[in-house]
């Protein structure tokens, strides 16, 4: 109805421009003008744009037609309400959505519109909620009859001036909105995935992250609205099912807003059934030594126990994890063998396995290399042995091992049966090929005193010693250490009279060196099984004070880094450890992870004087433990005596070959208050540090240094540390003359402004404390921060730093 009005208003306009036949003039006086504002709106929202008008003659009709070239408005009505056009006799309104033009306006019968400036109407638009940002002009429309047009009572008519308006259209950055995630729960050793989905109301990407997930969690971005959330929880620790319940924060952003979610997960406890390690065929000779290692892992890290099921007679296996299968069977025994080994955890689960052992008839004469096993960096000896049923009197042997995996370190006769052969030569990489050993032993030379040849019997006539190499890529494989033959005298024997014992008259048994790959267990430094006792503090600690009589092997040093900073075997993981095994597995160090790695800074001083030299430390947080390493002349010994502020503290030392090694720490898990605190005195004034760590309470390794302080002169003028540091109320400062003098003890603030003088007198011979309450030359209590206290004397000066906390 309203729109059939409309369409009759305008027809009825237009009449009456066509009946009166109007022509066209120029605007009678002053240019008359209709304006359109402009406004800014929002996808969903509304907008108002206020069309005015100024006209300096009466005015009989006004016709407006305009143009909203955008399909993200609607034009949802125009108001004359408290306008110029109220009073209008018709009011024409007429809205095209499809084609988004509209007109109106007003025609006056009687009395026509006077002159004047002001609204003509308001146009209401709403925003369609899917609108995209851009800006649309308000414009008149010129197609006849609806042309923008002013008529006077006299029907002349012209087209006023017209300034176009626009709505500018922008989109709100509305946070992003999660779909409900829930709580989780995953088994101990499975993948927990979790599909983190979010929509943006605005469409930008999405980025997703984990605030505090669990070590070893991921996410992974799959589209702009999606991401992926995966972690695989350990079988034991503190991130297992012993650690429920685990809280996943995560937060979604749109780059500017942030919308978090907060996921509950439970892992579940899985016992996992060991794993045995055992080779699957096994081929000796009789009469020759045969021994193999069995072993088991559980990723419960649970303790295991090893059985054999049906050894063979003479045969032994020590029951141990891992355990070793001891065998030298005899020439009756000449068959297959299989035997059984079975692994029991600790929750009872078991798993069995079976090796087939092949044993061969055995000729007059055996050559053998055994099957070894070590870390990498590990030093390993292969002894080769022989069997011999008649007497030898040489040898000559050609042997090859890999050297890009094994380093050959020696070979030596010493100790074997051919130690007092009168010849034994050794040629490496034998003719030009890389890994090759040929080696040529004989027992008696001509001309020489009589040495006899090697009776009937067994063992080992050379030993072989290897260094692993470090390239981890090499864990988990058996490297061969062969017997090769490249002609007819290779590997052969001679009697005692010099007759060739062939090749074929030999049984051949070659050997390896497995590199065994490292299953970290953290905190098992006595690879007892079982992780965080009292035992692996021991072990740890020991290691600090001898670290050759109490070497690691490659397995501790893994197991070491109980803090998982990547740093093995340091102070800060002795600390750790012990707080570990004193606050059990809730440990809040565990979960507070990156925080605490950065745990401050700590200074060593070091005050030489001409009977030792005193070491202090001052520290900006609280010290769980120090290790120090001193170099010294290595003739004499050097003997450090603890400050009693350590009475309650662990302090070990050991001094050998001019190398003096220092750890404080202690085993209840107590730790040392910031400040300053003198740590301990050596009678060497020359002692250099080598090594040195300090490890916060938390088990963290933290930022240290040191600096070295001399007498001065010959005054022999000393300045200690202020004590307490940091202070809030007072604090002393005490120093030492070796003779009366003139003395001025200053503070100084960082920029190098004084702020208090403290004394200026003469002082007598001896040690004199003076008290600073942290107030400046006029009463007034200094900020806190770092200053700097400095003494003058006729013998010098020194300067040390303390820190007032109000």
């Amino acid at each position: 109805m309203l729109h059939r009005l409309a369409k009759t208003s305008i027809l009825l306009i237009s009449l009456v421009f066509l009946l009166t036949s109007p022509s066209l003039a120029q605007d009678p006086g002053v240019s008359d003008t209709v304006r359109i504002s402009s406004a800014t709106g929002t996808p969903g929202g509304k907008v108002i744009l206020s069309v005015t008008g100024y006209n300096d003659e009466d005015l009989a009709a006004v016709l407006i037609p305009l143009r909203f070239p955008s399909s993200s408005l609607v034009a949802e009505s125009i108001s004359y309400i408290g306008s110029r056009l109220s009073g209008a006799s018709i009011q024409p309104v007429f809205i095209d959505s499809t084609n988004q033009t509209l007109s109106f306006g007003g025609v006056y019968f009687g009395a026509p519109l006077p002159p004047g400036d002001g609204l003509f109407a308001k146009i209401y638009f709403s925003i369609k909620s899917d609108a995209v940002a851009e800006t649309v002009v308000i414009d008149t429309l010129f197609s006849p009859p609806s042309v923008l047009t002013f008529i006077d009572p006299f029907t002349n008519e012209w087209t006023p001036q017209f300034k176009p308006g626009k709505i500018s259209i922008e989109l709100v950055n509305l946070p992003p909105v999660w779909v409900p995630i829930g709580n989780k729960s995953v088994l101990e050793g499975e993948t927990l995935k979790v599909l983190l989905k979010a929509k943006d109301p605005t469409f930008d990407p999405l980025i997703f992250v984990v605030l505090n997930g669990p070590p070893g969690s991921n996410v992974t971005k799959l589209t702009d609205s999606t991401a992926l959330f995966t972690w695989v929880p350990s079988f034991v620790g503190p991130y297992s099912a012993s650690g429920n319940p685990f809280k996943a924060n995560f937060t979604v952003s749109d780059g500017v807003n942030f919308v978090r979610q907060d996921v509950t997960i439970f892992v579940i406890n899985k016992n996992v059934l060991p794993l045995l390690v055992l080779p699957d065929t096994v081929t000796s000779p009789a009469e020759v030594n045969l021994n193999f290692q069995v072993s088991a892992s559980d990723q419960d890290k649970e303790l295991i126990s090893i059985t054999s099921l049906n050894l063979p007679s003479g045969a032994s296996f020590d029951g141990l994890n891992p355990g070793i299968f001891n065998w030298t069977p005899s020439e009756d025994q000449v068959g297959i063998y299989q035997v059984g080994f079975e692994a029991v955890d600790a929750s009872g689960g078991r798993s069995t396995d079976t090796v087939v052992i092949i044993i061969t008839k055995a000729e007059n004469f055996i050559l053998s290399l055994p099957d070894v096993e070590g870390f990498s960096g590990e030093v390993v000896t292969l002894p080769l042995s022989l069997v011999n049923k008649d007497s030898v009197g040489g040898c000559q042997l050609l042997l090859h091992y890999d050297p890009s995996a094994l380093v050959l370190k020696s070979v030596t006769r010493t100790g074997t049966r051919t130690q007092n052969w009168e010849s034994f030569s050794v040629v490496l990489d034998q003719g030009g090929n890389q890994g090759d050993i040929k080696i040529v032993g004989i027992a008696n030379l001509p001309n020489q005193i009589s040495t006899p040849p090697l009776d009937t019997g067994q063992g080992p006539i050379t030993k072989l010693t290897f260094q692993i190499s470090e390239n981890p890529i090499f864990a988990g494989f058996k490297i061969p250490v062969i017997f090769k033959f490249t002609d007819q005298l290779d590997n052969t024997l001679s009697d005692h009279l010099g007759n060739l014992i062939e090749q074929t008259s030999l049984t051949y048994k070659s050997g390896s060196v497995l590199i065994k790959s490292l299953t970290v267990l953290l905190g098992d430094i006595n690879l007892n099984g079982f992780a965080f006792d009292i035992g692996d503090a021991v072990q740890l600690a020991n290691y600090f004070i001898d670290p050759v009589g109490n070497a690691l092997n490659a397995q501790q040093i893994a197991n070491s880094d109980v803090n998982q900073d990547g740093i093995t075997a340091s102070i800060a993981d002795l600390v750790f450890l012990i707080r570990r095994i004193v606050e059990g597995p809730g440990l809040a160090g565990l979960v507070q992870g990156v925080a605490n790695i950065a745990a401050g800074t700590a200074e060593i001083e070091l005050q030489r004087r001409s009977t030792g030299t005193k070491v202090s430390l001052n520290s900006s947080s609280e010290i769980g433990g120090l290790h120090f390493v001193f170099r010294h002349a290595a003739d004499h010994a050097v003997v450090p005596e603890f400050s009693s502020q350590l009475s309650d503290f662990d302090a070990w030392y050991s001094d050998q070959s001019g190398v003096l090694r220092i750890i404080i720490f202690n085993f209840k898990g107590n730790s040392l208050p910031s400040g300053s605190w003198e740590l301990f005195t050596i009678d060497d004034s020359q002692a250099k540090i080598e090594e040195l760590g300090v490890s916060s309470a938390a088990g963290y390794l933290m930022q240290s240094f040191y600096h070295e302080l001399t007498a001065v002169g010959n005054s022999g003028l000393t300045l200690e540390q202020n004590y307490p540091n940091p202070f809030n109320q007072e604090t002393q400062i005490a120093f030492y003359l070796a003779k009366s003098d003139q003395v001025r003890l200053e503070i100084y603030n960082i920029r190098g402004q004084k702020v208090k003088e403290l004394v200026d007198q003469d002082f007598a011979v001896g040690r004199h404390v003076v008290r600073w309450d942290g107030k400046n030359d006029s009463g007034e209590n200094v900020a806190t921060g770092i200053y700097l206290y400095r003494l003058v004397s006729g013998g010098g000066s020194m300067a040390k730093k303390l820190i007032f906390i109000k």
